[in-house]
């Protein structure tokens, strides 16, 4: 008697044992759903998000073009109740779908335009352990800070802001999920010519409104974070070293006799004209900001430089009109390293300055 009171006993605990291990499993079964939840209505929703398309990069209008797939996974009784005893179901087109399930209501916070009508292949699975998964593929523009004080050697962070719209904090907390490593991600948007991938990263965040009426004001927040660097080499060949070669031009007047002012005034609006045209043709490219780029600050420093020239013609100019040819001479002399020295001191001093602080 004393063997089978024995064996009954041993043979409950195993059953107690095993009914606590399943209870943990559906609780839980992806082991980091509900990590961290407390004795709350909180509830965590892991976000997995998948770029396929990152491009057309708008310095203008700080936006640019990104294509992904989104899914969102949480645990609710209803689920299991919803899956009628199937491993998966998909319920999104049935009219129970929301009813039953909390809409944990995702939205883009810098997407520019209605989010309705980029949305496309949206599915909601139910599980029979109780997990939901909420999936669908976004595609549009996003708006994104841009820092732009060092164009066109500048560094910028392309990120796409998700938060729920109706949910706050004490409701629902977003937990980063998967997401694109470096190299798929080189892999996956080969439209960037213009720019390198350097990182990306997925972080937890909250939003603070604290203008809001509602009780609520601070909203779970995930930011996905794709670090890109600007490729230079175009603007070095197509616009920094024609400017260089220009003021480099308008120093020739140093050995043009100085009582040739006509000739000396020629080169030197020429050259003058030529830096005004390059202004025009960068402008296009970056919006209003107020503050100067380096490509600003090159511009500027050729101005100053091609203006220079024109004033010291004109001095030496009236150098000679006043009797002092020898000193007019002199003068060319040592413009003609004065400047070219001072000019590209400055241009280096510009250069270092920007990648040091970049």
């Amino acid at each position: 008697m004393i063997h089978k009171f024995s064996y009954s006993v041993s043979l409950l605990l195993i059953s107690v044992v095993t009914m606590v291990i399943n209870t943990s499993v559906y609780a839980n079964p992806s082991g980091s759903i509900l990590d961290n939840e407390e004795a709350t209505n909180q509830k965590n929703y892991k976000v997995g998000i998948t770029l396929t398309a990152l491009r057309d990069i708008d310095d203008a209008h700080s936006t640019f073009y990104a294509d992904f797939y989104i899914s969102i996974s949480w645990y609710e009784e209803g689920c299991a109740k919803l899956a009628a005893g199937e491993a998966d179901r998909s319920i999104l087109k049935t009219e129970e779908a929301w009813e039953t399930v909390q809409n944990p209501h995702i939205e883009f916070i810098n997407a520019y335009g209605s989010e309705d009508s980029h949305i496309q292949d949206a599915d909601l699975i139910v599980h029979n352990n109780g997990i939901c998964t909420y999936s669908f593929r976004y595609s549009g523009l996003f708006r994104s800070h841009m820092d732009l004080r060092h164009f066109p050697f500048d560094h910028q962070k392309l990120k796409i802001i998700i938060e729920s719209s109706e949910l706050g904090i004490s409701m629902l907390r977003l937990v980063p999920g998967r997401f694109n490593d470096i190299e798929n991600l080189k892999l996956m948007t080969p439209d960037l010519p213009d720019w390198e991938i350097d990182g990306v990263s997925f972080d937890e965040g909250i939003g603070e409104y604290p203008y809001l009426e509602d009780s609520e004001t601070s909203y779970s927040r995930l930011t996905l974070t794709v670090d890109v660097t600007r490729q230079y080499n175009h603007y070095i060949w197509k616009f920094l070293l024609p400017l260089v070669i220009i003021v480099m031009l308008s120093w020739t007047v140093f050995w043009i006799g100085p009582e040739q002012l006509e000739s000396q005034m020629q080169v030197s609006i020429s050259c003058v004209f030529s830096v005004i045209a390059f202004n025009f043709i960068t402008a296009g490219q970056l919006p209003r900001i107020g503050y100067l780029t380096v490509l600003d600050l090159w511009v500027l420093l050729s101005y100053i430089f091609v203006s220079a020239g024109t004033i010291e013609n004109t001095i030496s100019h009236y150098l000679i009109s006043t009797g002092r040819k020898d000193f007019a001479e002199k003068v060319d002399q040592w413009s003609r390293i004065l400047f070219p020295v001072a000019y590209f001191i400055l241009i280096i001093i510009i250069l270092i300055r920007s990648l040091m602080l970049n």
